[in-house]
Formats: structure tokens, C-alpha cells, sequence
């Protein structure tokens, strides 16, 4: 079985795409259809036709690892956790995570186990 565990770890996406068991890489998502990553000079896809045209569900968690960055200072003097700068963009930030992992279980988890690890536990 394939799996999906939703993970915090600094300059990384937070979807984690598993496969037998092992870690294939720290996924993004787009409404074309499949999970994504970037780097060094590629982009490698990974095909989820259910995914196709879940333009709120690509939004979100293109917001939520965005936002993620910005909760830290990082720069060649110090690497420190900072925070929301407010009560509702925290809010704003866990209900996106909240409503991302519901989508995942609602359109994969017949073919994924879907985890939340992150501190927003919600099932």
C-alpha cells in the first residue's frame, strides 16, 4: 500500500509520498493530476488522477508550505522558530492543514494510508 504521511520539516514539503514501505520523497500536489517534486534542475511526477482539478486542495497546501517557511528567522546569523504573527493566521494555517488531510482521505485513502503527524490532529 502507498502512503502519505503529512509532516513538518523546514524547506521541505510537508505531504511525505511512501511506497512499499519506503520514503520516496516530500511531495507537492497539482490539479493536473498527479504529486510533484522539484529540484536540482527536475521535476520528477508521480501520476494521481484524482487529483485533477483539485484546484482548492493544490491552493492550500501551496499556502501551507509557504507559510510554514515564514515561521522561522533563517539567515547566516541564526536559524530560530519565530511564529505566527497572529491568533487567526495560525487559525488560517491549521484549518488548511485540517481541510488538506480530510481531501486526501476523501479522494486516496481506499489506496493510501494517510497520516497526520503534524501537531494539527484532527481524525
Amino acid at each position: 500500500m502507498k502512503k502519505l504521511e503529512l509532516s513538518f520539516d523546514y524547506g521541505t514539503y510537508f505531504i511525505w509520498l511512501y511506497e512499499n514501505g519506503e520514503l520516496i520523497e516530500p511531495v507537492g500536489i497539482s490539479s493536473n493530476g498527479y504529486f510533484y517534486c522539484e529540484g536540482f534542475n527536475e521535476l520528477r511526477k508521480y501520476p494521481e488522477k484524482r487529483l485533477i482539478g483539485q484546484t482548492e486542495l493544490e491552493s492550500k497546501v501551496n499556502f501551507i508550505n509557504e507559510e510554514y517557511s515564514k515561521l522561522f528567522i533563517n539567515n547566516e546569523y541564526e536559524f530560530s522558530y519565530k511564529g505566527y504573527d497572529s491568533e487567526e493566521n495560525e487559525r488560517r494555517f491549521y484549518d488548511a492543514v485540517k481541510f488538506v488531510y480530510e481531501k486526501l482521505c476523501e479522494l486516496l485513502e481506499d489506496e493510501y494510508e494517510i497520516i497526520n503527524n503534524t501537531s494539527a490532529n484532527y481524525r
